[in-house]
């Protein structure tokens, strides 16, 4: 039985699936199987596998047709074997030591799921931004998480799996998958497993590469339920600050004011050629608008919140923003 599981949804990545798979066969810890998840992708992922395959029996590969990544994820769980779990996008890759000391972060600390950072990066791997936590920070009770997760939240990257190592044990004993939505679903597979999390480890070092603005990934696109998703998120991260009895009113403002621009960038995506007066009537018919007026300004603590805020209260300045590539 390996250490670690990897499980990957390939989708249309064909132009990066070499970098990913080199980066994993790079690991200076080599006790894992990688499990590519070939979900229905047209293009030449599963042939560029197969010779993979073919040098590094660690590697596995499943075909089935399109349904998702969740779904796909989904089923990688079920056929992994690995102590622990995994989950990496195809179109990213990883520092040659993630798996080396994550996993000993891991086995030291005996934590449920082991959290780290990560570098953003242009189509020309050009480093933008990194995103760690400041500090080593180990929780051993789920109290003790509670009590920090917005804190945990604002400064980690809670929704993403592709930060996490966790315990294959835990997952399976919490019945936790991923949920039946084309996009978001990492987002709610997180927030339950942070419901029923006791031992944590916030790792302050970045080992993932997470690439931007790829073409055809799913954020690239219009989505014309993405603001349902979105709203499924937020409906449920306030389900579980109300569990934990945590006063979260302001730190959802702020999630309701981040769906808004996020839905106005969707919005942008629509048509090709939008003009100031069509984006101000698509806003106009979207369900955003009411939520707007639900937001206040008081809850926009620091200068990125504010100018978010301002960008979505005058449309006519998020499309200026957005014509001169302020907002991406």
């Amino acid at each position: 039985m390996p250490r670690v599981s990897i499980i990957l949804p390939v989708f249309n990545v064909e132009e990066y699936i070499d970098r990913c798979v080199n980066s994993i066969i790079d690991q200076t810890f080599d006790d894992f199987e990688a499990i590519f998840v070939i979900d229905g992708s047209p293009d030449k992922c599963e042939e560029i596998l197969k010779e993979h395959s073919k040098k590094d029996n660690r590697i596995k590969i499943f075909s089935r047709s399109n349904a998702g990544s969740g779904y796909s994820r989904n089923y990688g769980l079920d056929k992994s074997t690995g102590e622990y779990i995994y989950f990496m996008d195809p179109d990213d890759w990883i520092d040659p030591t993630l798996l080396s000391e994550v996993v000993n972060y891991a086995d030291k600390y005996q934590v449920e799921v082991a959290m780290f950072g990560y570098w953003s990066e242009n189509a020309q791997n050009k480093k933008s931004k990194s995103f760690s936590n400041p500090q080593l920070k180990y929780y051993k009770s789920n109290p003790s998480i509670a009590k920090d997760f917005i804190k945990i939240f604002t400064e980690n990257v809670v929704y993403a799996p592709w930060n996490k190592l966790y315990k294959r044990d835990f997952l399976v004993k919490n019945n936790l998958t991923f949920p039946n939505q084309k996009t978001g679903q990492d987002a709610l597979f997180n927030i339950e497993v942070f419901r029923k999390l006791s031992k944590l480890l916030l790792i302050p070092k970045c080992y993932y590469h997470y690439c931007l603005f790829r073409d055809n990934s799913a954020g690239s696109k219009f989505n014309p339920s993405s603001y349902d998703f979105g709203m499924n998120i937020i409906s449920s991260l306030e389900d579980l600050l109300t569990l934990w009895e945590i006063d979260g009113s302001q730190f959802l403002e702020v999630k309701k004011m981040e769906l808004i621009f996020s839905e106005y960038k969707n919005i942008y995506r629509k048509e090709a050629k939008i003009t100031p007066k069509k984006l101000l009537m698509l806003i106009d018919e979207s369900a955003c608008k009411d939520l707007l007026s639900n937001v206040s300004f008081n809850s926009m603590q620091t200068k990125r919140n504010i100018l978010m805020y301002i960008l979505v209260k005058k449309p006519s300045l998020f499309y200026l923003a957005k014509k001169i590539g302020l907002v991406i």
